[in-house]
């Protein structure tokens, strides 16, 4: 628990249980801690209650849908890449193989979702829980029916300033479980075989192999 309360690179190596170390670990807990919000309406708030209010009307709005429509001329426009070839191997069964090369890709320490369980955990104990686990993730992916308690997460907001006041200063990340990881990094590792052909060259972030920086430099050098 202190070792991911504390996310200093320097634990790596190891540090002896000092003053000093506590102190590092809980300084990070209090920077995040939130005392008070600023509504819509522009009133301070500090109680928990009307807090959790203020946050979940902001998010409210932000994926609340305005139901467009006319999709269907946006995607008409859109050509397809992916050939009916390729589509069995898209559908395909999950393998258990596939399982734990998803777990072994991993962090080991990262924060836990609800039920308290870091892939650390999951990794050092494989060998008790790998088949029930195996068989939970397989039965997911394969049936397509998610159970809920798997998609129960943890959301957790960060100040993206300092001194924030209103939920806009804040971001939001997702604590999910573990299962939950293993089955999106198993869906994301069958889609990496077809990124390259469906996505174009001029998308040239968060794909392996190309970097956000390729697309300046060739600007660049046309400008030039």
């Amino acid at each position: 628990m202190w070792k991911q309360r504390s996310r200093n690179s320097w634990l790596k190596e190891g540090d002896k249980n000092t003053k000093y170390f506590h102190y590092r670990a809980n300084q990070r807990n209090c920077q995040n801690l939130i005392l008070g919000l600023e509504d819509e309406a522009g009133s301070w708030v500090e109680n928990e209650t009307e807090m959790s209010c203020v946050v979940e009307r902001y998010f409210q709005d932000i994926f609340t849908s305005s139901n467009p429509s006319s999709f269907g001329t946006i995607l008409g426009s859109i050509q397809r890449t992916v050939v009916d070839d390729l589509n069995p191997s898209m559908g395909g069964n999950f393998l258990a193989i596939e399982v734990q090369q998803a777990l072994s890709q991993m962090a080991p320490l990262t924060t836990p979702g609800p039920n308290g369980m870091s892939p650390a955990f999951y990794k050092s104990f494989w060998h008790t829980v790998g088949e029930d686990v195996t068989a939970m993730v397989l039965w997911a992916l394969n049936s397509g029916i998610v159970l809920e308690s798997i998609n129960t997460t943890f959301i957790s907001l960060f100040p993206k300033i300092k001194n924030p006041k209103k939920v806009s200063d804040f971001r939001s990340i997702s604590l999910c479980n573990v299962i939950y990881k293993l089955i999106a990094n198993m869906i994301a590792n069958q889609l990496k075989f077809f990124l390259t052909k469906s996505i174009p060259d001029s998308q040239s972030a968060f794909l392996s192999g190309r970097l956000i920086t390729d697309n300046i430099l060739v600007a660049f050098k046309t400008f030039h």
